[in-house]
């Protein structure tokens, strides 16, 4: 199960899904939640939760900056944009409690049901190189050095099809790239 940003998704749903792979005998499913995929609902009634607790706290006392620590403001990174992770945390809280139950019968005997989840960052991104990474660093690289001999700063080196090229930096974050909603529904 694939969920990102562009394309609301149902917490229901997504449990109805795994549900329905274990009555088939498949005992595991693998969800992959892109940073900031939404549940509308889920993230209602997160946020009324955090509410009431943020409210408790201030009514005893507690100064506010301590409270924004212990009732997490969303953070903002330097060009205004809200940093989206901890979704996968409270989905795989959601899907594990709301399946334990209803899962247990199609488990192999002394497994229990359980959910987790892994924030991969680094960790993906951090594979041992291929020979075309190499190159491409390569090709990076004189790339950028062509950039300073030129005096041509503020822009950055990217691949375009096999071409290295410049882009402004200015270009590069004037938008936020999505995924185009009909190629993720060809694909689901």
């Amino acid at each position: 199960i694939i969920l990102i940003p562009e394309v609301p998704f149902s917490t229901e749903e997504v449990c109805q899904r795994i549900l329905q792979r274990y009555q088939k005998g498949l005992t595991w499913a693998l969800v992959a939640c892109a940073e900031g995929a939404n549940d509308p609902d889920l993230a209602k009634r997160v946020n009324r939760n955090r509410e009431i607790v943020r409210k408790i706290c201030l009514k005893q006392g507690i100064d506010e900056k301590v409270v924004d620590t212990i009732v997490e403001k969303p953070e903002i990174d330097a060009f205004g944009h809200y940093h989206l992770g901890g979704i996968a945390k409270m989905l795989a809280n959601e899907i594990g409690q709301r399946l334990k139950s209803s899962i247990a019968p199609y488990m192999p005997a002394g497994i229990s049901f359980g959910a987790r989840y892994v924030q991969l960052g680094h960790l993906q991104r951090a594979g041992s190189p291929t020979a075309f990474d190499r190159m491409l660093c390569i090709r990076f690289g004189l790339k950028v050095l062509e950039l300073i001999e030129k005096k041509r700063f503020g822009y950055m080196v990217a691949l375009k099809g096999n071409k290295i090229k410049f882009v402004s930096l200015r270009k590069a974050l004037s938008k936020i790239k999505k995924v185009p909603t009909e190629f993720y529904n060809k694909l689901k």
